[in-house]
């Protein structure tokens, strides 16, 4: 339990500061999902979190060797084809919502773009599974915002296809979460930033 007064110097620096979650846990030493709680519509702009990016190396390029392996990727390596990735993402992101207590289905809706419903409490949430492509040398990973369709053969996700976007990096083992309102303005990529890592509050919070 937390005293007021932390909870209040953790909006402080949202507020003021406008410091991401990383930022204020390490200057709070409170939990990311506690954290998440109170700073719930108090989210940084788009151009803050670029701004973040920046700062933290991640669009100039991090180095990899600063992110550590997982044990899955340690042993197994990258699957060699897209089918395999899918497949990987999926079942990562399955046996978190598992853990979760959260009951998935497949979508039984023909042409429908997201690839499972979550039941939350008996919220049904679209859920959309990408593969976050690491870089070969530097960057962060980055999960695609677009669908098959259109002229070229790519088109961006319309409102309501999703409502939830999680992106699943086998280097690290790490899922980061979304929701449609934080990626709709994204035309081809997301960078898979620290406040998104692991984000299931996103889901399990109503």
């Amino acid at each position: 339990m937390y005293k007021e007064a932390t909870k209040q110097e953790a909006l402080r620096l949202r507020q003021q500061q406008r410091l991401s979650l990383r930022e204020i846990q390490a200057q709070t030493g409170v939990s990311k999902g506690t954290l998440s709680k109170w700073l719930q519509g108090m989210p940084l702009d788009r151009e803050e979190v670029r701004a973040k990016l920046r700062l933290n190396g991640t669009s100039k390029g991090r180095a990899k060797a600063d992110r550590v392996e997982s044990a899955l990727h340690r042993r197994f390596g990258v699957p060699m084809n897209s089918h395999y990735k899918a497949k990987i993402a999926e079942a990562a992101i399955l046996l978190r919502a598992g853990l979760l207590g959260v009951d998935t289905y497949q979508s039984p809706f023909d042409g429908d773009k997201a690839d499972w419903v979550f039941d939350v409490k008996g919220r049904l949430l679209k859920v959309q599974v990408k593969w976050a492509a690491t870089p070969a040398k530097h960057g962060a990973p980055q999960v695609k915002v677009r669908c098959a369709g259109g002229r070229s053969g790519l088109r961006c996700y319309t409102e309501g296809e999703f409502d939830i976007l999680v992106g699943y990096d086998l280097y690290t083992d790490t899922a980061y979460v979304w929701t449609w309102d934080e990626v709709k303005d994204f035309t081809s990529t997301v960078s898979c930033w620290d406040e998104a890592e692991e984000r299931w509050d996103k889901i399990t919070v109503s």
